[in-house]
């Protein structure tokens, strides 16, 4: 009696433990393959980048906004990058302003790497730190404006924002406007104006902004600031070449002297 009623309790027990160790194993096996492809796809992932926008080498930004001197502060190898609004769209990682690499941002994970176009070799980590600031490297990067810059004609405005972006007062009294976006206000005749950025493989003979009526018609100007004083310069040819075009230039008349409000 004793072992009829032990051996059916015995089979149910068995019955039970296999019924529920069968589930538990039934998931674990579902989920690692999604797991693997999901990490294995990376390379494809489409989503947003939050941190999208203009970011430049922190040591440029401290050279130029201390010094004032575009045209002297040495420009570092990885100078700056936009980010674009959404991982696999190509961009390009600006080397000393005057030369690009072609790349994409991709998501890996939690973490966000930079990789060559054909997206073969990472290149970097992107390592943030903040709403403003991130690391690429040894290279620490400052954010200077934010969101989708592929419609801008000039998103590498950089000496615009760091110098010149405010209202000044001229000789007159009259207010003058420097825009974050290239435009200007007070002066007769100007409505744009754009600082120059790359000096590597120009023959500027000092700092140099362009300005005039439109994008098109502007004319090339020198600038200096001193303390809270800002003064442009006209430019003249020193020595001119055989078919016309300017060879030499040297810095002529003063233009303008415009003092920053406070």
């Amino acid at each position: 009696m004793t072992i009829r009623i032990f051996l059916p309790l015995l089979v149910c027990i068995v019955l039970f433990a296999c019924n529920n160790e069968s589930p538990t194993a039934s998931v674990q096996d579902s989920l690692s393959p999604a797991t693997a492809v999901q990490t294995k796809d990376f390379k494809k992932l489409d989503t947003a980048l939050y941190f999208a926008g203009l970011w430049v080498n922190e040591q440029y930004v401290n050279d130029v906004t201390h010094t004032r001197r575009p045209g002297n502060v040495e420009v570092p190898e990885n100078a700056c990058i936009i980010m674009p609004v959404k991982t696999l769209k190509e961009t390009s990682l600006i080397l000393g302003f005057h030369e690009g690499q072609e790349v994409v941002i991709l998501k890996n994970g939690n973490k966000y790497e930079i990789w060559d176009k054909p997206v073969l070799n990472k290149l970097q980590d992107i390592e943030l730190i903040s709403e403003t600031r991130l690391k690429l490297g040894f290279d620490t990067f400052i954010k200077l404006k934010s969101g989708d810059l592929s419609a801008e004609k000039n998103p590498y405005n950089i000496v615009d924002i760091l110098l010149f972006a405010g209202k000044y007062r001229d000789e007159h009294g009259a207010t003058v406007e420097f825009s974050t976006d290239g435009k200007v206000k007070g002066i007769p005749g100007i409505n744009a104006y754009e600082a120059w950025l790359d000096y590597a493989t120009s023959e500027a003979v000092t700092d140099q902004m362009s300005m005039g009526a439109t994008p098109e018609t502007m004319k090339d100007y020198a600038f200096r600031f001193d303390k809270d004083r800002l003064m442009i310069f006209h430019l003249k040819c020193r020595s001119m070449g055989q078919d016309s075009i300017c060879m030499e230039y040297a810095i002529g008349d003063r233009y303008l002297t415009l003092t920053r409000e406070k």
